[in-house]
């Protein structure tokens, strides 16, 4: 029997977003190995200062051809085959450019170093090309169990590389043959399992109209990576080494949970929202249970991670780096805005609003930059707290707008996700409470997790969400 929508999309959200979080738990305790056992904050600081490069590389090298043909109702061969050779194309350019440009980025943090990492780091623009085409396939088939076990595959090959590098002394250089070892399996994987193959044909009508929709969501995806990134390489340009090295360590154990929330909610919202079409009353009620789901998921997620960044620091990194922890709370806070706008982007663009998109993520850009550009000589905790309250403005934008666009009022908006908000917030109060209680870190950790996990799902459960009920009722067919 054919499955329904809501049977589609529970399962693609099931699927993706269990993808993203076994991948960053994966991650996470791979960075707490390299962390406490191997790598230093220089370590961090060296790969943090090149990470706007190579983020830049991967968004410019799909050009955002994937996202136009996950759109489409039906695409021909013809399409597939040409994308596949300009993402081919894009990706060897790409690499060509770094290449050229390494020892300038070098000389531009006085770090010779980063003239070689940048060349070999810049690898995957090339390996990923190949897969591009084949990730679209299974987006639209709404397969994301296979593109979870290929996802699986390659991080547990690529995570053996680097711990094997990192034992061997290799240093920053772990980082990087983790990330080329990773696009390596991965695209392999995908040519094994997956029967699509390009023709010898190519048109460059298809291309150009892909084109006219993806170069506005290239422009968003651009803009994004730069401004994202954009305080990794401030840091890297006004601040020492290892202070660099706190903030990107900060960063990235922030954004493994809350990451995965936002990149699995656009990869299963935005292919499911697309096959609704121009029906207007599904497509808002789809929206509203898309924000409910990200309210119940994010909320407790990233205020619990807030509250417990001190014990969970040093219990898992050591004192060394307790630096970190005034960093996490506050980009915990931030990100809970960037998983919401990033589903509102994922709206717009099902909408074929992406001139919109464009508008709206200008005047986010310009909000943070006016944050940066005030607060960059102040110090570096300044700056990730004026990225935050950038981010926060941005949500309420991001959120006037959805309204207008699609009649999803903000007041309707607010109304799904508040009950979600306060029960997290209830938890948060209750489990920073034991930091008053308890002297031993593990044990203060331990007894924060679960009773902070069990009041919010007794909460829910008491409260009668559809949210959980429909989860719980997930997971049992599953």
């Amino acid at each position: 029997m054919a499955k329904t929508l809501k049977e589609k999309t529970a399962g693609a959200l099931m699927w993706t977003i269990s993808d993203r979080f076994g991948q960053q738990s994966l991650q996470f305790a791979l960075s707490v190995i390299l962390t406490r056992f191997f790598l230093s904050p220089e370590d961090f600081g060296l790969m943090a200062m090149l990470t706007i490069f190579i983020a830049m590389g991967m968004i410019l090298s799909d050009g955002g051809l994937s996202t136009a043909l996950i759109r489409k109702k039906e695409v021909s061969q013809t399409e597939l085959s040409s994308v596949f050779y300009v993402n081919v194309a894009a990706g060897i350019l790409m690499y060509s450019v770094l290449f050229v440009a390494a020892p300038f980025i070098a000389a531009f943090y006085a770090q010779p170093q980063l003239t070689l990492l940048c060349r070999v780091a810049s690898i995957p623009f090339v390996l990923n090309s190949f897969a591009v085409v084949q990730t679209v396939n299974l987006t639209r088939e709404l397969n994301f169990k296979q593109i979870a076990k290929i996802n699986f595959i390659a991080l547990i090959c690529s995570a053996a590389i680097s711990l094997l590098s990192a034992a061997n002394g290799m240093g920053v250089w772990t980082f990087v043959f983790q990330n080329v070892s990773y696009s390596a399996v991965r695209n392999m994987c995908y040519w094994i399992h997956r029967s699509w193959r390009p023709s010898l044909v190519f048109s460059m009508s298809d291309v150009k109209a892909l084109w006219k929709f993806s170069r506005n969501i290239l422009a968003t995806y651009t803009l994004n990576v730069i401004f994202f990134h954009m305080y990794s390489l401030l840091a890297g340009k006004f601040y020492k080494l290892h202070d660099v090295g706190y903030y990107s360590q900060a960063d990235k154990l922030t954004s493994l949970g809350a990451s995965s929330l936002s990149s699995g909610l656009q990869a299963a919202v935005y292919p499911v929202l697309s096959q609704i079409g121009n029906d207007e009353e599904r497509l808002q009620r789809a929206t509203r249970k898309a924000v409910r789901v990200t309210a119940f998921v994010t909320f407790p997620a990233m205020l619990g991670l807030a509250v417990t960044a001190d014990s969970l620091v040093t219990v898992l990194l050591t004192d060394k780096w307790a630096s970190i922890v005034p960093y996490i709370r506050i980009l915990s806070i931030g990100w809970i805005a960037l998983v919401f706008t990033a589903l509102h982007l994922s709206v717009f663009y099902t909408k074929g609003l992406g001139e919109t998109s464009l508008k709206l993520e200008l005047v986010k850009k310009g909000i943070i930059l006016i944050c940066a550009v005030f607060t960059v000589r102040l110090s570096l905790f300044a700056m990730v707290t004026g990225l935050a309250a950038a981010h926060l403005a941005g949500f309420v934008i991001s959120s006037v707008t959805l309204g207008r666009k699609m009649g999803y009022l903000i007041i309707d908006q607010i109304k799904d996700i508040f009950p979600y908000l306060c029960i997290a917030l209830l938890m948060s109060a209750g489990v920073y409470g034991l930091t008053y209680l308890i002297d031993s870190k593990v044990l203060l950790l331990l007894l924060q997790v679960t009773s902070g996990a069990a009041f919010y799902i007794a909460s829910v459960h008491l409260l009668g969400s559809k949210i959980f009920k429909e989860m719980l009722e997930l997971i049992k067919k599953r």
